[in-house]
């Protein structure tokens, strides 16, 4: 099997190298790149073409947020993970909307973000439910049900599987359904929401009280 191919997009050359060299070890990644800035991000995904873009947002210049955004539209085939050294809520959300498929706390173990990044080739969103805990802590407002968002009991169901950090075939297995009927439920959850991911829409849940996170193990 081939490897995952990656590129790495961090000003701070300390974070970059280290994580060059954790990403080294494992042999199922390679690293194709790293990009001080978001130009040069660009020029090295439409060149290269890799699976999965580990993206900062604090870049000189253009943001990692607008550089996810123009990265989609000339490579709409990679997968980019916004890396975070602060949990902002407007971060997050502004990196959904720009096309990310996840988002990854600096602060998280390696073996986190490992997993991430292969997740993210699979095609799987990548957020934690713990993550999203210290983003809405305190923020999400009275519920907006479906008399809004005409969702049905089913997709509200499917929606705060996902907001417990499900992926689709646990869904399926959590509420009987074929892996297909799930991924129904979830294309007609982003139509009458209007977003473009799973990631977005249970942010998007979240800030309406669509769904509600679980408490924290104590």
């Amino acid at each position: 099997m081939s490897p995952i191919r990656i590129v790495v997009v961090d000003d701070h050359q300390v974070f970059a190298d280290a994580l060059g060299v954790l990403l080294g070890t494992e042999d199922d990644l390679e690293v194709l790149a790293v990009a001080r800035d978001a130009e040069k991000a660009l020029i090295a995904a439409e060149e290269l073409r890799p699976d999965v873009v580990l993206m900062d947002v604090d870049l000189p210049g253009m943001n990692g947020i607008a550089a996810t955004r123009r990265m989609l539209q000339t490579s709409p085939g990679t997968r980019v993970i916004v890396l975070t050294a602060l949990m902002d809520p407007e971060v997050v959300e502004g990196a959904a909307g720009a096309g990310a498929i996840g988002f990854v706390s600096k602060q998280r173990a390696a073996d986190d973000l490992l997993g991430a990044i292969r997740a993210a080739a699979r095609g799987e969103e990548v957020f934690r439910t713990q993550d999203l805990h210290v983003l809405w802590n305190g923020r999400v407002t009275g519920p907006e049900r479906q008399r809004i968002f005409d969702l049905t009991s089913r997709e509200l169901e499917v929606l705060q599987a996902l907001a417990d950090g499900l992926s689709t075939q646990e869904v399926a297995s959590t509420l009987f359904l074929s892996r297909r009927t799930v991924q129904g439920h979830v294309q007609s959850i982003l139509t009458k929401l209007q977003v473009r991911s799973k990631l977005e829409a249970v942010l998007y849940g979240l800030r309406h009280g669509l769904v509600r996170l679980k408490p924290t193990p104590a």
